[in-house]
């Protein structure tokens, strides 16, 4: 999977206060809300079936996280696509935690 838009995590000049991976656009309200956020580029990844969408955000206070998006083309019969949307919901949960466990399992070994 190939993004289609600038990685969120390139390097840009520091010393502004942001993270280098943030946007510094309208979508980063770190310094002008009062519970804004950094929040980096959309990243997008196109597949056969659909795309992911992806944005890194950062709290004020520094908590980070990433927001995930699935847009996912189902079928016609609606039957078929309740079962499809059931299946998706679980296996992208599957998927974060296998994602999140492996990395505390990396982290634990370095």
């Amino acid at each position: 999977m190939n993004p289609l838009r600038r990685n969120a995590i390139t390097t840009r000049p520091r010393g502004d206060g942001h993270p280098h991976w943030c946007a510094r656009d309208h979508s980063c309200t770190a310094y002008t809300m009062p519970t804004g956020e950094h929040r980096s580029d959309l990243l997008v990844w196109a597949t056969d079936y659909g795309k992911f969408i992806a944005t890194r955000v950062r709290t004020r206070t520094g908590k980070d996280r990433i927001e995930l998006r699935a847009v996912v083309r189902l079928d016609a019969n609606q039957r078929t696509a309740h079962g499809q949307a059931q299946r998706l919901v679980v296996g992208m949960d599957l998927a974060v935690r296998d994602a999140l466990r492996a990395a505390r399992t990396t982290r634990r070994a370095a």
